[in-house]
């Protein structure tokens, strides 16, 4: 986990820093890029513990130089950081007390894949109220719900140095990587339930409402759901989800870098943009992320950028900013 640097905390409005007082560690989430050997060791002469396939999504459970340790299957296993890209994202721990069966599909009529352990933690990659999608073993596999509690859904001390400090989030700019702060989407809005699972989409974790602005001015509370470990707004949600179901076809893997913006978030990346010491950000409550229409997209990762140019029309999305090619807004 990266800690706060004294230097870095006092450029935090004393908002923002009510929120950071919840924290927990980052819990990191592993993609596969391309397939590779999952190993006992971190080396590649480890004993052969099977191979993981692209795109499958793995909890982390630490590192070691170039070498990532993920919750394999029923095992711990390798697997070359070069392979993966990890990012915050949501994992959850398994509390069945004699292990938990990995299905083939969602149902206990399904064949079963193997069982994890108690305690094993699992890259939750959506499905509903009862079942959820997992990696195991380079597999896809479900395992019931019930049986598994949230560790982490995202937020990390790294995501919010990484806004103050001006970096550039993982395929975007902007002050992109700004989901640290989203704790504070997650209360009720005047009065509303602090759950908005009955209005988001069955495969997408809800993640409460968020305060919206629009022109300089609050325009009300948005539902927001959960995506790549980011808070997106429902309905941009939904374009974006038929739009990364026709990338996936066409071998693109799109995802989301940074989703809906708090105004706390927006006031300290505005507060860097204007000290020169950030890259460029709206003024707070004028930003298109405050209103849950602008995604900054994964644009470095190799063709992403080039099928957004020739297909996000088609799903509402354009680009809104010449200067931020990971900028994209739904209209």
């Amino acid at each position: 986990m990266t800690h706060l640097s004294s230097r870095t905390t006092a450029l935090l409005t004393t908002g923002t820093l009510v929120l950071l007082a919840g924290f927990a560690a980052a819990a990191e989430v592993a993609d596969v890029k391309r397939g590779g050997a999952a190993r006992a060791s971190a080396s590649a002469s480890g004993r052969s513990q099977g191979a993981a396939t692209a795109g499958d999504a793995y909890a982390v459970t630490r590192t070691s130089g170039e070498w990532v340790e993920v919750q394999f299957d029923h095992r711990k296993a390798w697997l070359r950081r070069s392979d993966l890209t990890v990012r915050a994202g949501a994992v959850k721990r398994v509390t069945a007390q004699s292990g938990l069966r990995v299905r083939a599909g969602a149902g206990a009529n399904h064949r079963s894949l193997g069982t994890l352990p108690t305690g094993a933690l699992i890259a939750d990659r959506g499905g509903n109220a009862v079942w959820r999608k997992i990696s195991f073993g380079g597999k896809t596999g479900w395992v019931g719900a019930r049986f598994l509690r949230v560790v982490s859904e995202g937020s990390t001390s790294a995501g919010l140095v990484g806004a103050i400090e001006g970096r550039a989030a993982e395929g975007g700019g902007g002050g992109g990587g700004t989901s640290a702060v989203a704790a504070a989407t997650t209360a009720p809005v005047n009065g509303g339930s602090s759950s908005s699972s009955s209005s988001a989409r069955a495969d997408l974790p809800a993640a409460g409402t968020g305060i919206a602005y629009q022109g300089g001015r609050r325009i009300g509370s948005i539902d927001l759901v959960r995506i790549d470990g980011k808070p997106v707004a429902r309905s941009t949600a939904d374009a974006y989800e038929r739009m990364r179901q026709a990338a996936r076809r066409d071998g693109v893997r799109l995802r989301v870098v940074s989703g809906f913006r708090t105004q706390a978030e927006q006031e300290v990346l505005y507060r860097r943009y204007r000290q020169g010491r950030g890259n460029l950000a709206a003024k707070p409550g004028f930003s298109n992320h405050q209103n849950g229409k602008a995604l900054d997209l994964n644009t470095r990762d190799s063709g992403v950028l080039r099928w957004l140019n020739r297909n996000a029309s088609r799903f509402g999305f354009r680009r809104t900013v010449p200067s931020e090619p990971w900028h994209w807004e739904v209209r």
